[in-house]
């Protein structure tokens, strides 16, 4: 081998690793520790939306607690910011509509809904049962 040759075989390796290294470094910069979700995000799990209204998904535990219900849609209408909010929520995916209006079948399976209007001064968490209000917080 020439010493032109190995000249460049050592600046090409000399490249590759210096570019080993910045992508090290970039990666330990932009790693995160492995924590677990926020309870919010494992209760409720948002699977879609029409303009300002959305639609979740409860999991058993919160769907089956009235209150942790109610006091975890209140604060994701805090986190969302604005002067309106309003969250539907369903136990089954299956029955989430993809657009409102809703069918007859998807409105009785849902389970609760929370409105808030800043401008008004409207607010509040119902809980809903086949299509019934069962019970209304304002």
């Amino acid at each position: 081998m020439t010493m032109k040759k190995a000249h460049e075989a050592w600046k090409t390796g000399a490249l590759i690793g210096v570019v080993i290294v910045v992508g090290v470094v970039i990666g330990l910069q932009n790693a995160r520790p492995n924590r677990p979700a926020s309870r919010a995000s494992m209760d409720l799990r948002r699977v879609g939306r029409q303009g300002m209204v959305d639609f979740y998904v409860a999991d058993q535990q919160i769907a089956g607690d009235r209150s942790l219900l109610e006091s975890r849609l209140r604060q994701l209408c805090e986190k969302k910011g604005g002067d309106f909010c309003q969250l539907m929520v369903w136990v089954d995916p299956a029955s989430v509509p993809r657009a409102l209006p809703m069918s007859d079948a998807q409105m009785r399976a849902q389970i609760a809904q929370y409105n808030r209007n800043r401008n008004t001064g409207y607010d509040r968490f119902i809980l809903l049962g086949n299509g019934e209000i069962l019970e209304e917080t304002r």
